[in-house]
């Protein structure tokens, strides 16, 4: 294994540890401009999100309506949007495929299916991260540091299969020696257009919490936003 990937991983707790979680659970409450401009403002208001935290598989409930909620599977992608009883109400394969080549922020339109699909692949891939960098067929390893800011910023290269569905399948994670936290660099087209070299996020402890593995351990998170602490 990397050895900056080790340090990353000791610093969210450890890679023994993880292995003992199989599920974490998240209150999320998320809006602003990118959501309006998708059509839905409130679409991310008040839900809780539950996830496998070893296979892609996460379903939002609530889902912009009480009596909704979407579900997403890997294997091959599939989005589902049922009501409480199960009856399916809208679903679709390779979802991914049904994005406009073309993206303004503020203007373009996306379907239930489609919002469903990135939040879907968005809140797996940051909560289970940096320990999906481990997971079969992803690679990651050192690369050249990063500077900004007079600071010097040691990167990882994390490289995902095609199994895994994310923004973009390549994409580099810049670590501070003290705290471990992460800010993505990418220049590479994605759903929502090409975004800016270097992207912060709020540094965040690692306090999932895991049991025994006599039965399924969850992590709980409250989220103001996408970036939000842990708790």
């Amino acid at each position: 294994m990397d050895e900056l990937l080790s340090q990353v991983l000791e610093a969210h707790g450890g890679l023994d540890r993880w292995n003992q979680v199989t599920q974490i659970t998240a209150h999320l409450s998320a809006g602003g401009p990118f959501w309006a401009g998708r059509g839905w403002p409130d679409i991310l208001a008040d839900t809780t999100v539950t996830l496998d935290a070893h296979r892609e598989q996460i379903t939002f409930a609530p889902f912009g309506v009480p009596e909704r909620q979407s579900s997403f599977s890997v294997d091959p992608e599939r989005i589902v949007i049922s009501n409480t009883s199960g009856d399916i109400l809208d679903e679709r394969c390779d979802p991914r495929g049904s994005f406009p080549s073309e993206f303004d922020p503020r203007s373009t339109p996306w379907d239930a299916v489609q919002v469903a699909y990135f939040t879907s692949y968005a809140m797996w891939n940051y909560l289970t991260a940096p320990f999906v960098f481990t997971y079969p067929d992803v690679e990651a390893k050192e690369i050249d540091p990063w500077q900004e800011a007079g600071e010097t910023w040691r990167r990882l290269a994390v490289t995902f299969p095609p199994s895994i569905a994310n923004q973009i399948p390549i994409r580099s994670s810049t670590t501070t020696r003290s705290t471990c936290s992460a800010a993505w660099t990418t220049r590479r087209k994605s759903l929502v257009g090409y975004r800016s070299p270097t992207t912060p996020m709020t540094p965040r402890p690692s306090t999932a919490s895991s049991s025994p593995p006599d039965a399924s351990s969850t992590a709980t998170t409250n989220m103001a936003s996408p970036t939000n602490h842990l708790r």
